[in-house]
């Protein structure tokens, strides 16, 4: 059984009369015993926080006085007071050793809980709508795939256009169709992956640079019988023939790009 602070029967005259010691948390002060501390072995509950702390060795040496008369108003708690002075209030020692230590309870966990759960489901929002994105990085474009997998999601096929290269274009008349024109050209994929196919941009212009026909061809318009989902392999060449109608004579030039 611990033994209570020597100093004791300096506070309470010697009498076996109530002290008064102060929690360490909230600093609200409480009359004590002897009897209550030697019973408990030294350890309280706060009434007012659930704090645990040792009695004896927090008694006040100067007791704090509430007022009128304290000793007929033990279960009064003093409002009166600014926040930052102590408060009276009669408790009762805390006994059972098992429960010296506040519990944080259940609610606690599952606010925890709960946070990770709506933080996990933000991330997965934010990978799904900066998917194709996050797939330029390098190394993110595997785990990404495996991610869309599992989620029913696409990814775009990696691009890089400054990697597609034109090795040779020709124009030239329709051998059968009257008014017509024959484009052909060939483009190669220099990027080191797969990559889909551009939409080829054809323009024609006069001598004085005055656009006199242009239109924009997609991969299944240049490319009918390919398999163009499978995208361009690296280093393969691709043939294409484009059939346009003849602006007339004054076309002199055309561009093809790549967009």
């Amino acid at each position: 059984m611990a033994k209570t602070p020597r100093y004791f029967d300096d506070l309470d005259g010697g009498l076996g009369g109530p002290a008064q010691t102060q929690c360490s948390e909230c600093r609200t002060v409480f009359r004590v015993t002897r009897e209550q501390l030697e019973a408990a072995e030294g350890l309280v509950r706060c009434g007012e926080c659930g704090n645990v702390f040792n009695a004896g060795a927090a008694l006040l040496r100067e007791p704090y006085l509430a007022p009128e008369n304290p000793q007929e108003n033990l279960d009064l708690t003093f409002d009166t007071h600014a926040d930052t002075r102590p408060r009276t209030r009669f408790f009762l020692p805390e006994v059972d050793s098992a429960t010296r230590r506040p519990s944080a309870g259940p609610g606690k966990a599952l606010w925890v809980s709960l946070g990770v759960i709506l933080a996990v489901l933000l991330l997965i929002q934010l990978v799904y709508l900066f998917r194709d994105s996050l797939a330029l990085v390098p190394g993110m474009r595997g785990p990404l795939v495996a991610f869309c997998e599992s989620t029913g999601c696409t990814i775009s096929p990696r691009r890089d256009l400054q990697k597609l290269a034109l090795i040779n274009r020709n124009v030239y008349s329709h051998p059968n169709v009257p008014g017509a024109l024959i484009i052909s050209a060939t483009i190669v994929n220099n990027a080191s992956f797969t990559q889909q196919y551009p939409v080829l941009a054809v323009s024609m212009a006069n001598v004085r640079g005055t656009t006199l026909a242009q239109r924009n061809f997609d991969p299944r318009d240049y490319l009918p019988l390919a398999d163009v989902e499978a995208g361009m392999t690296p280093g393969a060449p691709v043939s294409i023939a484009l059939q346009v109608a003849d602006p007339g004579s004054d076309a002199m030039t055309f561009e093809l790009d790549f967009r």
